[in-house]
């Protein structure tokens, strides 16, 4: 049992607790708030010092990066202004040769004059000349070129694909003068080099007169002047440095590093390479800020340094600027300490507050606790009167009103609770009979439902229930077998999704729901785990006053189909006997008189025969003479090939008798792999030229069982069967494009009571409707002409009627065909 503890003490040490947790919770919202304040200020004072450093680094460098772009872009004005002086001198002293000598010289003679005159002069320390082109674009003059003079420069191009004299001739037949600027190769320099030029027009001779200075030339002088005047600034700002792309120092007034000094692989303290901190921010179009470790002095120790770093486009130059960090630390170190010791300050005002404002409550919680235990002792000596005797609680003696007022609940609880004692024992006992009622429903509901569904589960037939939405509701065992999927898994799914094949039949559900009536649906192809089987499909309706679900009822036919086709052929081919005995009969009696005829034709043509002989001599023919005749009209072959025809028509006569009535004569123990190899030796010749396939250039898969028993047959009859076949199977195949590999396989199997044959191609194959077929009497799908569609019909009957056996096609469009011989093992 738990120990009891007195209300008022609880009362007493919650205010307490709660004042204590409150001054501690407010204590330490204070001291974090500080602390977070305290934080939050120093971060700020090193965020403005670190501002206010990078604001003086970035004017240093932008006030440098002005100076050195204000001397690059007088780098091009200055260039083109004295190169037009330079021609403007050279055409007036070309001008002044010519006119003073015009009247007195030939043209070849003044020519001469000017060229000596511009040819030797020279400017920019050496690198600058005159050359000289004329309008046809032949070079005059050029001090670096003579071997070209004289010679033709109109294909003359540059790097970048520009035809430099013809853009010459270009400016100066438009403008009379003008600059132009490609790419050149320095004297001495392999490198193309970006070169400016001026030429001018010079009429009486229709020269062009040029001269043209390198782009890098006038940019190294610019760029050492710039270096100069920088030394004049440096005295009044932070570390000034410029290094190139390639981590050489260009300039360093401090002496920190040498002029020239290459500084790519300096490392700082920390392991990080210098001039890579200064390029990942300086190759930035707009520059950037970084921290790394530099020397105070050349050699000395290293320092934290604040730097900005900003490209010079186009020369290669990395600006930086920077400025040592230790001065900043020990700034944001005293400004630490003076908001140190304010917080430690506050923090402690603040503790000194919350500990006085504990004590005034401690004392009041004292004073109230016991007045609060005083009145709880009343009214439990009320209780306890309640308790022995039954009286009501005499709440006048109560002075706090709360508690008088449940003493008045109290009361009006206990007349209650008398009143309703007997009133719960009635509904209990009611609710007992009530629940026992329920369960022996519910008892026979499961019975009455484990029973109907075990009725499903013992059905053969494949029994679904669906709901009004087509959604399965029931799901007997023989459909879990068929598809695989259990009861559980497929409930409330749609059926089509969950049974295979119905997804487009699903209209005959929907009739069915719609119209309310059964829908039948006969013999249809469904695939269950892989097999395809014959199905005869019964949807009807379940009706309540209104249909509200269906039943579909799946059975399978398979068997009973093929037993169907089995009976249906068989009584073609019982009725085909009939019609092949009066035909054999009629047919004989004239193929036997041409047989004959064709044998008293021979004879009497053989002119050894002294009958013969004697009848030509008196019909006024020679001997020798007839017997070139015979032969150059081939009669002996002719009537060779009648006999040949006479007697194969003689054996299918022969056949249409056997095949008009069942014997077991000429039935042998013989052995199938014997007869399947002159089989396909016989059909190995086989060529047909009208029918475009040649039998030789079918490949042969051979597959015999050596352990398959004598099987009693007739030989001639089975093998009539495999060549009958195999012809058909060859001539499927030749309808196969020529990049095909035409096959036909034969394999020969044992199985229980039975011997097997497989005959199966790769060929275009057949479909069902063709399939059902195929065994019938004239049916074929050959062209006119070239099948009587009697072949497959008398196979059919030689197998199942005088063999006791099977056989059967198993084919898919595309696919190729088997056909399956079974031949009874031990048949008497």
């Amino acid at each position: 049992m738990a120990r009891a503890h007195s209300i008022s003490k609880l009362f007493s040490a919650s205010a307490l607790v709660f004042t204590a947790c409150s001054s501690l919770i407010t204590a330490s919202i204070v001291i974090v708030t500080q602390y977070i304040e305290f934080r939050h200020n120093t971060e700020l004072y090193e965020q403005e010092y670190v501002q206010r450093q990078q604001d003086m680094l970035k004017s240093e460098l932008d006030q440098v990066s002005d100076i050195i772009q204000f001397e690059r872009s007088t780098i091009m004005s200055t260039l083109k202004s004295d190169l037009k002086e330079r021609i403007d001198e050279a055409s007036s002293i070309a001008t002044s040769i010519y006119e003073n000598n015009k009247n007195t010289l030939g043209d070849e003679q003044i020519k001469k004059i000017i060229l000596q005159a511009l040819g030797p002069l020279s400017f920019y320390d050496g690198r600058g000349y005159y050359w000289i082109h004329d309008t046809d674009h032949n070079l005059v003059m050029n001090r670096f070129r003579p071997d070209m003079i004289g010679k033709s420069d109109y294909d003359l191009t540059d790097l970048s694909g520009k035809k430099i004299i013809r853009s010459f001739v270009r400016i100066a037949g438009s403008n009379g003068e003008g600059y132009d600027s490609y790419y050149w190769n320095k004297p001495g320099q392999p490198i193309p080099l970006t070169k400016i030029s001026y030429l001018k027009l010079f009429a009486p001779y229709h020269w062009i007169i040029g001269t043209g200075e390198y782009l890098e030339d006038i940019e190294t002088s610019v760029q050492a002047g710039i270096k100069k005047r920088l030394e004049l600034f440096t005295s009044s700002m932070s570390s000034l440095r410029i290094i190139d792309f390639g981590g050489t120092v260009l300039f360093d007034p401090s002496g920190v590093y040498a002029v020239g000094e290459n500084i790519v692989n300096e490392k700082d303290p920390t392991g990080r390479y210098i001039v890579l901190d200064f390029l990942s921010q300086g190759l930035t179009p707009q520059g950037g800020f970084g921290s790394v470790g530099l020397p105070r002095e050349r050699n000395g120790p290293y320092g934290n340094n604040l730097f900005y770093a900003k490209p010079v486009p186009g020369w290669g130059w990395i600006l930086v600027a920077s400025v040592p960090l230790e001065h900043m630390d020990e700034v944001v170190f005293q400004h630490r300490d003076s908001l140190r010791s304010s917080m430690l300050k506050q923090i402690l005002m603040i503790l000194g507050a919350l500990a006085a404002v504990t004590a005034v409550v401690f004392v009041l919680s004292t004073l109230l606790s016991r007045r609060v235990r005083n009145e709880f002792t009343v009214f439990s000596s009320f209780f306890r009167n309640v308790s022995q005797r039954g009286s009501p609680i005499d709440a006048g003696g109560l002075t706090i009103s709360e508690l008088r007022s449940l003493a008045g609940s109290a009361n009006d609880m206990n007349r209650e609770l008398h009143a309703s004692r007997f009133e719960i024992l009635r509904k209990t006992r009611l609710l007992e009979e009530e629940v026992a009622v329920r369960a022996g429903a519910e008892a026979e509901l499961l019975k009455a439902r484990n029973a109907f569904q075990a009725i499903l589960d013992s059905m053969p037939s494949v029994v679904v229930a669906v709901d009004d939405r087509a959604d399965v509701t029931h799901w007997n065992r023989t459909a879990a077998q068929a598809t695989g999927l259990e009861g559980p898994d497929v409930a409330g799914r749609p059926v089509g999704k969950v049974l295979p094949g119905m997804e487009e039949r699903m209209d005959a559900v929907r009739e069915s729901l719609e119209k309310g009536v059964p829908v039948l649906r006969g013999k249809q192809n469904f695939v269950f785990r892989g097999e395809p089987r014959k199905i005869d499909m019964l949807v009807y309706p379940l009706k309540d006053g209104r249909v509200h679900g269906a039943v579909i009822r799946l059975d399978d036919v398979t068997e009973k189909t093929s037993m169907e086709e089995m009976l249906i052929q068989t009584e073609k081919v019982m009725s085909l006997g009939g019609l092949a005995a009066g035909m054999a009969h009629e047919i004989n009696n004239p193929l036997g008189g041409i047989l004959q005829s064709a044998q008293v034709v021979s004879r009497r043509l053989d002119m050894d025969n002294p009958a013969s002989a004697e009848a030509a001599r008196k019909a006024g023919c020679g001997v020798e003479t007839l017997r070139s005749f015979l032969e150059a009209r081939t009669i002996r072959e002719l009537l060779d090939g009648i006999r040949q025809s006479a007697k194969r028509a003689a054996t299918i006569v022969s056949n249409m008798l056997e095949f008009s009535r069942k014997s077991d004569s000429g039935m042998i123990p013989a052995n199938l792999n014997d007869i399947v190899d002159k089989s396909l030796e016989l059909c190995g010749k086989d060529y047909n030229l009208e029918k475009r396939y040649d039998f030789r250039k079918i490949g042969i898969e051979r597959d015999f069982d050596a352990s398959l028993p004598l099987v009693l047959c007739s030989p001639t009859q089975i093998e009539q069967v495999l060549v009958n076949l195999i012809r058909n199977a060859a001539h499927a195949l030749s309808s196969l494009g020529p990049d095909a590999s035409p096959r036909i396989a034969v394999r020969t199997r044992r199985e229980p009571h039975f011997a097997r044959i497989d005959i199966q191609d790769n060929g275009p194959g057949m479909d069902e409707a063709l399939r059902r077929r195929i065994f019938e009497p004239f049916y074929s799908t050959k062209q006119p002409g070239e099948g009587t569609g009697l072949g497959l019909s008398v196979s059919f009957f030689i197998i199942t009627k005088n063999h006791g056996g099977t056989i059967h096609v198993e084919s898919e469009p595309g696919k190729g065909a088997l056909f399956v011989i079974r031949l009874p093992i031990g048949r008497e």
